[in-house]
């Protein structure tokens, strides 16, 4: 018998498909025309020589952001779906183990990552030749790129092990990489922080890695051995993968409970279900998928933290904290109704709700207006909280500069006004164009995972690019999602019918470029899964 067979053909299918190769292009090419840019922005300005440097740094975060978010768009679903599918239990009918299975679709899901991440390397490399970078910094840098990378890729194939449920891996798979990256950081003075992947990435500067060259390498080993753990672990999970009847009874009770302090009682729900369906059945079928508690903690978190950091911090530190730290929660809130917005469609279409909504008298025009009465009722009492905390923070800043005796009250006073109506307005704009675009993804993307990713990337991502123009950026900012919101309102109007039902009638399209365009998922060959 060959050995790890499904490694050995996974690698052959994947080195052959023209997606390999053309996300390993866009992948360079991105990083490519942010090297242009900066060139050109490096030469006019007052100091050239720190071009190098800060393009070095600039490259590197990309890339950083880029390891960490291959773990949850290629392995936090893998093993997941094959379980909603039932395909999972047709491998082990043959003499295949644990290991297999999981080195198997390692393979399969890490190919392009790799094949991005190599492609993006020399590019960093180029900071080399414009000074202020060591070569040692850059092969540090390098293999601290590749082993978050790797982890970040067996995090996500350890929680899809564990889940069923898409959004629940994927949600399970960020957390983890969080804790994991962040925590040990918190323990400053301590060699706890050793074990983070990320302290090898923030130590390869040379200065840092002359004082702490031995936490360097005991982060890189201590990550890899973390890695191989978790594959390690998810090898004997999917082994065990019909044993696990106990786990998810317990499991259900768990969810029984949240439900139950969530939506309350089978009363309550009860009343809350007629209400619903009296309105629009489509706002009941999108809003048993949504509770608001989540969003609810995330408030009383920041409250406290508002409330707390004048107590751990001085003024100084506590206004760049009232400034920074809302756009984080605005960004983090966002993102969060990226994933609802996408998933209410997507779910629909995964499990034939879609097909039995659309053999009913409802329209295109009723289902959207459902889905966006669910997104309302999720989000609508959260998110004006959390602007009248930001306003009180505003309040804050405004009775600092008066307690500190700044000379022009009257224009620090419009000065707080006009930048919080301006933060504010563009909170609005992108919460209304991440409610159309979401779901735009999420009735003509492939899964629910590339929805969302799309739809982060189009609305929230690129904004940010154009931001870095200053005066020239802010009618972007406020154009783009207004555009973006007007076509996607329209494609799924005049389009509904057809991309919904598209699936079911055998028709394919081929995807394209633009963000508006359908890229419906085409039907399934021999030899897409791993049978």
């Amino acid at each position: 018998m060959t050995f790890l067979p499904i490694v050995e053909r996974e690698l052959r299918v994947a080195a052959r498909l023209t997606g390999t190769y053309k996300r390993r292009v866009l992948a360079a090419a991105v990083v490519a025309v942010v090297t242009i840019f900066m060139l050109l922005v490096g030469a006019l300005s007052d100091t050239p020589s720190h071009i190098g440097s800060s393009m070095f740094g600039t490259l590197s975060y990309l890339m950083l952001a880029f390891c960490l978010l291959e773990g949850v768009r290629k392995t936090a679903d893998c093993l997941s779906e094959e379980r909603r599918e039932g395909t999972l239990g047709l491998l082990f009918l043959t003499d295949l183990k644990g290991y297999d299975v999981i080195l198997g679709k390692l393979a399969a899901t890490s190919l392009p990552s790799v094949y991005g991440l190599f492609a993006m390397l020399p590019m960093l490399g180029l900071s080399l030749l414009l000074g202020g970078v060591t070569q040692g910094e850059f092969w540090r840098r390098s293999l601290a790129l590749i082993n978050v990378l790797f982890f970040s890729l067996s995090a996500g194939i350890w929680v899809s092990a564990r889940n069923r449920v898409e959004r629940r891996a994927m949600g399970g798979t960020m957390l983890l990489l969080f804790l994991c990256l962040a925590g040990p950081l918190l323990a400053k003075g301590t060699s706890f922080r050793h074990f983070s992947p990320a302290f090898a990435f923030f130590n390869a500067l040379e200065l840092r890695y002359r004082m702490e060259a031995t936490g360097y390498w005991q982060s890189i080993l201590s990550t890899q051995i973390l890695s191989w753990t978790l594959l390690v672990w998810a090898a004997f999970t999917v082994a065990d993968f019909g044993e696990d009847e106990g786990g998810a009874a317990g499991w259900l009770g768990w969810r029984e409970r949240w439900r139950r302090w969530e939506f309350g009682d089978t009363r309550m729900r009860v009343e809350l279900r007629r209400e619903m369906l009296a309105l629009n059945p489509a706002y009941w079928l999108a809003g048993r998928s949504m509770g608001r508690l989540f969003l609810w903690i995330s408030m009383a978190v920041v409250t406290l933290g508002y409330a707390m950091v004048p107590f751990i911090m001085n003024w100084s530190s506590y206004l760049p904290t009232l400034v920074f730290f809302p756009l984080v929660i605005n960004y983090f809130v966002k993102v969060f109704m990226a994933w609802q917005a996408c998933h209410c469609l997507a779910e629909a279409r995964a499990n034939n709700a879609m097909e039995m909504l659309l053999s009913t008298p409802l329209s295109g025009e009723k289902i959207l207006e459902g889905q966006v009465l669910a997104l309302q009722r999720t989000f609508l009492k959260p998110v004006v909280t959390l602007l009248m905390i930001e306003a009180f923070g505003g309040y804050a800043v405004l009775a600092y500069l008066s307690s500190s005796g700044s000379g022009d009250m009257a224009g620090a006073v419009i000065g707080v006004l006009v930048a919080g109506a301006f933060l504010a307005g563009v909170f609005g704009l992108d919460i209304m164009a991440v409610t159309w675009v979401g779901m735009w993804f999420g009735l003509s993307a492939k899964n629910e995972t590339q929805a969302i990713f799309k739809t982060v990337l189009y609305v929230l991502i690129i904004p940010l690019f154009f931001g870095i123009f200053y005066c020239f950026g802010i009618p972007f900012l406020i154009a783009w999602p207004i555009v973006c919101t007007v076509l996607a309102r329209e494609k799924l109007r005049s389009q509904f019918r057809r991309l919904a039902t598209q699936r079911f009638s055998g028709t394919q399209e081929a995807p394209g470029w633009w963000p508006f365009q359908a890229s419906v998922p085409a039907r399934p060959r021999i030899g897409d899964k791993m049978l």
